[in-house]
């Protein structure tokens, strides 16, 4: 599975699929992976598949008659208007009784949206990785979305990751990369969610590292084997912010704190210098005074009472 992007209630995965953007679309429903039956699937629907998984919805192209292969479990039919972020907003309803794997439902999106977006709080975070995209991971054979064997898109092929340097730091990165929580994250090694296939990967983290994009990647080939492919269990969720801030709104605020303790630096250079100016050059302060009451007729006075004069404070600069 592609690493899913949550929104409650219903998390939606693509399988099978050349690439992260495309393939059999599967929606997790009454805690088990259900496909998709292509009656009624069409753009609208597709779409929003592809704005949920944060891809464009530019050029999307929605498949049928399980053109990514044929899923397996129960199948769900799915109605949109088009305008929804997620299913949540659609209707969804049973297709057990209607529909067969044979016309399980696909999708191809466009370019993923975090590649081709400025992030003006990147400059704050310690990794660029965070939103672009360098790795795509995804938990694979997992009894639940937040926990399987780890798999990592290297070279254009999914490679599994061999347990070599697998600990709970390496395995937290990967929770954290996908969404969920670090807490109490349980590092699995020999092959825990079944042997993968394909290439291996070996990876070291330290454990602060937004995404494996910072760790250290080299290859496992020669030395490792599919009966130690790793794999991870996961905390609930953060996007839904029940289990502290994401990344971006923590940048957010860091911005924020930062702009307004500048400007708070640059307001007092500010009085500093025109203080200092005044108590430089009294005389050319006095001239300014003089040449603005003698072209200009004073102002009755509204009142007796004088106003204060602006008072400078001997500030060490």
């Amino acid at each position: 599975m592609t690493l899913p992007y949550y929104w409650a209630p219903y998390s939606v995965r693509l399988v099978n699929g050349p690439s992260p953007r495309e393939g059999r679309v599967e929606i997790w429903y009454n805690d088990q992976w259900n496909t998709i039956c292509d009656d009624n699937w069409n753009y609208d629907e597709a779409e929003i598949v592809c704005r949920q998984l944060g891809y464009g919805t530019d050029n999307v192209t929605p498949r049928s008659l399980a053109y990514y292969g044929e899923g397996s479990g129960p199948i769900q039919r799915v109605e949109c208007w088009g305008w929804e972020d997620s299913w949540e907003s659609c209707t969804l309803s049973s297709g057990n009784s209607s529909c067969g794997h044979y016309e399980d439902a696909g999708v191809r999106c466009g370019i993923d949206i975090s590649t081709t977006t400025v992030d003006p709080f990147q400059w704050l975070t310690t990794t660029t990785s965070y939103y672009d995209g360098i790795y795509d991971v995804r938990l694979v054979n997992g009894p639940s979305p937040s926990e399987g064997r780890v798999e990592i898109l290297y070279n254009g092929q999914w490679n599994t990751i061999c347990d070599d340097y697998w600990n709970p730091e390496t395995a937290a990165v990967v929770c954290r990369q996908l969404g969920y929580s670090t807490d109490n994250v349980v590092a699995r090694s020999s092959a825990f969610y079944g042997q993968g296939s394909g290439s291996i990967q070996q990876v070291q983290c330290s454990g602060w590292e937004y995404t494996l994009a910072s760790c250290t990647l080299s290859s496992g080939d020669s030395i490792c084997g599919h009966f130690e492919d790793a794999g991870v269990r996961c905390g609930y969720t953060t996007i839904s912010g029940t289990s502290g801030a994401s990344p971006r709104v923590i940048g957010s605020m860091s911005f924020v704190g930062v702009s307004l303790f500048l400007l708070t630096i640059i307001a007092i250079v500010a009085v500093v210098f025109v203080c200092n100016q005044q108590k430089a050059s009294p005389s050319a302060a006095m001239g300014v005074q003089l040449s603005s009451l003698t072209t200009q007729p004073a102002p009755q006075p509204a009142s007796t009472t004088p106003m204060p004069a602006p008072v400078c404070v001997d500030v060490p600069v």
